[in-house]
């Protein structure tokens, strides 16, 4: 098994530049430090975030670790984070980590999320699942 495992997050929709009449350009994964990772605007509109993060396994049960991940053990996620550009959060997205098998983090394969944002701060499950690439 590897120390890391490689996370491709591809969100469908990027949230708007203003909310509620203030700027709220700031959209990425959140790092534990509340730094927005931008990703990459793909060619679609789309915008894929990629991260690693350190998997364990205890038998069937797989969790995670490393710098974006949140949360308590049996509970971890990943948020998709918007920030008002004066600073404070818009709105947070969290997408679970649960849905990962051990039998994807024994392959070794990158794994990818589709992911569809939303106008209120919710849990985002992967429109597929964690696929492998």
């Amino acid at each position: 098994m590897n120390d890391s495992l490689q996370l491709h997050i591809i969100c469908l929709q990027i949230p708007p530049d203003v909310w509620r009449g203030e700027p709220a350009h700031r959209f990425g994964l959140q790092d534990k430090t509340g730094i927005l990772n931008d990703g990459i605007k793909l060619e679609d509109g789309t915008r894929l975030f990629e991260c690693e993060v350190t998997p364990r396994l205890n038998g069937d049960d797989v969790d995670f670790s490393g710098d974006y991940v949140q949360g308590s053990k049996g509970s971890r996620f990943l948020y998709l984070s918007w920030a008002y550009d004066a600073g404070g959060w818009v709105r947070r997205l969290k997408i679970p980590l649960s849905g990962i098998t051990s039998e994807q983090v024994l392959s070794g394969k990158p794994l990818e999320a589709i992911i569809e944002a939303r106008d209120s701060a919710a849990t985002v499950k992967p429109l597929y699942g964690w696929k492998m690439v």
